[in-house]
């Protein structure tokens, strides 16, 4: 039986673009755990709940995600700036728009982080299937952010026909097999195939990952 794996860094470097108004390259925001140019994104304007700036991540193709990986600006030790929240939207053609991710409870606002230097790893509780990911800094109050990011998943080349109606569809936590299978968008072995992917890869344990203060240690 051939290894599942679907827990790698998602290579989407070749279109990476900020919204308006943001400072420093975009591409040294997926430069997670490494200190080149002692950088990340930032945005110019403060993050605040009514202000909205993202950095979106082309991936090409359809990719089946399940974890991101998020860092402040470390800067060498310099750097005071980071995330304490963010949103996650995803795009694919099917869709034909933007979907805000939101996790089983229904809350769209992920855990970011509380210092420049710590990763933070996020589990995808409902894995999604997407070509263009954007990361949206979030806060109540304003203030300066800078994010580095990091996807993980697998390449998806399936028929995602009807897979956002159907993920995630339970009842007191149970999937409702009847009302699934009442939409006829896809076969109900095509929908085991994608709830056996999101299975697999929330169990799936990341690699063990090291802090940047630990790589510059290492490096001097």
């Amino acid at each position: 039986m051939p290894t599942f794996n679907c827990y790698t860094s998602v290579e989407g470097t070749s279109n990476v673009k900020p919204s308006n108004g943001s400072e420093n390259s975009p591409l040294v925001a997926l430069l997670i755990r490494q200190e080149k140019n002692g950088g990340a994104w930032c945005p110019k304007a403060q993050i605040s709940s009514d202000v909205k700036e993202y950095l979106e991540v082309d991936l090409q193709k359809n990719h089946l995600m399940t974890w991101t990986e998020t860092q402040g600006r470390f800067g060498n030790g310099q750097g005071q700036e980071y995330a304490e929240a963010f949103l996650v939207e995803y795009w694919r053609h099917s869709l034909g728009q933007w979907i805000t991710y939101k996790d089983s409870r229904g809350e769209k606002v992920l855990t970011g982080n509380s210092n420049t230097y710590l990763v933070v790893r996020q589990r995808l509780e409902l894995p999604f299937i997407a070509s263009r990911v954007r990361f949206i800094p979030y806060s109540e109050h304003p203030r300066t952010v800078c994010m580095r990011v990091e996807l993980y998943g697998c390449p998806w080349e399936r028929d995602e026909t009807g897979i956002f109606a159907l993920r995630g569809r339970r009842l007191n936590g149970v999937r409702n097999r009847e009302r699934v299978n009442a939409t006829r968008a896809v076969p109900w072995r095509t929908i085991r195939l994608i709830e056996t992917y999101a299975e697999r890869a929330a169990e799936a344990r990341p690699p063990v990952i090291k802090e940047s203060r630990d790589l510059q240690e290492e490096n001097n």
